[in-house]
């Protein structure tokens, strides 16, 4: 997979170019914004499926060239790094047209992990490239047209319930846990004491067992939620 590496630190983008060439990505790297701007302004090479892009570059600000990088490559997910990891800056780089934010420092498990949710948000996962369809045992969501399905039996889902369910079905066997899905989903900031979280995967399981779906919500205490069949 092709990613662009906008970062400045030299070590840090040594670091991550040898660990992410590892994991199979052809990196372009860029060390500053005007280096950026050239790379977008040229005609050379393959676009980028999945964009890095370091929060401060130097003296500017990367979240600049955000909507630049979004118009030059549509189809790119961006990924911002930040060490101002904070609620309101976190928002502010979405609302600029960012795909995902992680603050400094991070573990390259974490990076590896963020990198491929952009790149599935983006509809670039090998197993959903050309379609918007997502499947697990007899459960199906088509997330073109927002519906969810057991079989035939099409599921009466809530925006956010579907929104819930589509963020579990991204990444069967993987743990989120009440923070994330609330960040992921409801976009409000972890301190809230809402339990709409335990709400929507309780209406969420009734469901999926009245339409006798084999695809279930696991959950355990103070860890977590995931979905297997």
């Amino acid at each position: 997979m092709q990613l662009l590496l906008i970062e400045d630190d030299p070590r840090l983008s040594e670091y991550l170019t040898e660990a992410l060439g590892r994991e199979g990505y052809v990196i372009d790297l860029c060390a500053s914004v005007e280096e950026a701007r050239a790379h977008m302004a040229s005609q050379l090479g393959e676009s980028p499926a999945v964009i890095i892009l370091d929060r401060m570059l130097g003296r500017n600000d990367g979240a600049t060239i955000i909507p630049s990088l979004k118009s030059r490559y549509p189809g790119a997910g961006i990924l911002v790094l930040s060490s101002l990891d904070m609620p309101s800056e976190k928002a502010r780089l979405i609302d600029s047209g960012a795909d995902e934010y992680l603050g400094k420092p991070f573990s390259l498990d974490e990076l590896s992990a963020r990198l491929r949710l952009v790149a599935r948000r983006a509809g670039l996962n090998e197993s959903t490239q050309n379609t918007a369809m997502r499947a697990l045992g007899n459960l199906s969501l088509d997330l073109k047209i927002q519906n969810a399905a057991v079989g035939p039996v099409k599921l009466d889902l809530t925006r956010k319930e579907f929104q819930l369910l589509s963020l579990l079905m991204d990444s069967p066997g993987r743990v989120f846990n009440r923070f994330q899905i609330l960040d992921r989903v409801w976009e409000v900031e972890r301190t809230t004491e809402s339990n709409v979280v335990e709400t929507a995967i309780k209406n969420l399981r009734r469901k999926l067992e009245e339409a006798k779906s084999t695809a279930r919500i696991e959950s355990k205490r103070n860890v977590g939620y995931w979905i297997e069949a």
